[in-house]
């Protein structure tokens, strides 16, 4: 019986003091009557959970019965200033805010771990307002020791922001405090490390080394989807190899959690549709067949099937496959085979002179040809993707008569199929043995790749 009755008290006195769901209360001066929006950051995006009139008294209250997904939430007024609040397990405080200045607040019952993080915030904020000073004040300084001087007060300001991080960090390792304060920390190099090559493969291979990707919280800030951005655009080598590697890696990093694994799926997804690298498509179908196509249980079956027609359309065209045969009619009724040509590189251009672009790069493309690619033997092998005899001969006679002319007089299905023309003008640059070697590229990309490789 003594037993039970000690189980019991245990029972009652846990459920008296582990709170449930959340309240947050705020108090904003000045701001009576004023709307409020209460929500959470997701990649770039904010996230509205709820929204208020602050009442007569200025205060309002977001609260659930439910727990909140813990990660960087923000309150925003009707003056568009917002306010950041870490949530981790701490879901029940109160903060009395400033509207003028929202660095003045006052945190209520609030725990040590949000405590620190808002003194934190508050302390960043001051600190760059001075290391902005400073900064200014050396560049515009009139002699040395002045500019000496600030940039000693600049250096210092900087010191003492990351010795105060630090610290923050060794004391809330446990928590959300600590993991996204870590995360949000530049990568230090070792100072052992001289060479600008070995500086970079450190950087790019230790890029990721405080920030789990699989950590759905930090999903829940803004600076989740800017590193993976980041990393994508400015460390990762922009050719079709490397960027293959990296989208394969921040798959893997990412799938310990179904939210940040369906997150970079659709991420990378769109990043790849977006891209103007050469290649990107070449990613995006390796990319599909691999990962997303597996995962993306969200897609429908007519979304799916079309994503396969498109997968299949672009097939054709990736780099390193021998384009397809085209045997088309010359303007002396002639027809010219493709693959029969013996030339060391061929430029394959799609146009048509209604388009105002293919008017203008035309005749720049000709002008290369007959400067310097004319000379090295390459070819252009110009298609024209329309149905109109004259306007076709007559631009050709105007702007480019010595290269091989060639139209389809039965219609141009054969081209999109074939090479997966969806504009014009478009290139594709083959080499002696027809292997794709650059496509969807300038005029003057395309003669810089064939002068390069020739040298």
């Amino acid at each position: 019986m003594k037993a039970i009755i000690t189980a019991i008290v245990i029972f009652l006195s846990f459920s008296i003091f582990a709170q449930t769901g959340y309240e947050i209360t705020l108090s904003v001066s000045n701001q009576a009557g004023g709307n409020v929006v209460f929500g959470h950051y997701y990649g770039n995006n904010l996230m509205k959970l709820d929204s208020c009139q602050l009442d007569s008294n200025s205060r309002a209250v977001f609260a659930g019965k439910e727990n909140l997904a813990h990660g960087l939430y923000f309150v925003r007024f009707a003056n568009k200033k917002m306010f950041n609040i870490l949530i981790d397990k701490d879901q029940h405080f109160s903060i009395d805010l400033d509207s003028e200045n929202l660095n003045n607040f006052i945190l209520r019952d609030a725990k040590s771990s949000l405590r620190e993080f808002l003194s934190f915030q508050k302390f960043l904020y001051f600190s760059q307002l001075k290391t902005k000073e400073y900064y200014s004040k050396a560049l515009k300084a009139t002699n040395s020791d002045s500019a000496k001087y600030y940039g000693a007060k600049y250096k210092n300001i900087r010191e003492e922001t990351d010795k105060y991080r630090k610290l923050i960090i060794g004391n809330n390792a446990s928590n959300f405090t600590g993991v996204f304060l870590s995360a949000s920390q530049e990568l230090t190099l070792p100072e052992t490390i001289k060479d600008s090559l070995e500086v970079y493969k450190y950087y790019k291979n230790n890029y990721f080394h405080r920030f789990n990707l699989s950590d759905e919280r930090l999903l829940r800030t803004p600076i989740y989807e800017n590193k993976v951005n980041v990393y994508l655009t400015r460390v990762v080598a922009q050719n079709p190899d490397s960027v293959w590697i990296a989208v394969d890696s921040l798959v893997s990093l990412s799938r310990n959690s179904k939210l940040t694994k369906n997150f970079m799926l659709v991420y990378l997804h769109n990043f790849l549709l977006d891209s103007k690298m050469m290649g990107a498509d070449d990613i995006f179908v390796k990319f599909c067949e691999k990962h997303y196509l597996q995962n993306a249980t969200w897609l429908k079956r007519k979304q799916r099937r079309m994503l396969k027609q498109e997968i299949e359309r672009i097939k054709p065209t990736m780099l390193g496959q021998k384009a397809a045969e085209l045997t088309l009619e010359n303007d002396q009724g002639e027809y010219i085979s493709l693959h029969q040509s013996e030339a060391e590189y061929i430029i394959l251009w799609f146009w048509e002179p209604d388009c105002a672009h293919c008017a203008e790069t035309t005749p720049r493309l000709y002008m290369h040809y007959q400067s310097s690619l004319k000379a090295l033997g390459v070819e252009v092998f110009a298609v024209y993707v329309r149905s109109d005899r004259k306007k076709w001969d007559e631009f050709i006679q105007t702007h480019c008569p010595e290269w091989i002319n060639v139209w389809d007089p039965r219609g141009f299905g054969e081209l999109f199929s074939k090479f997966n023309v969806r504009e014009t003008p478009m290139i594709v640059v083959l080499n002696k043995n027809k292997e794709i070697i650059a496509k969807n590229i300038s005029e003057n990309q395309a003669t810089d790749i064939i002068l390069n490789l020739v040298d």
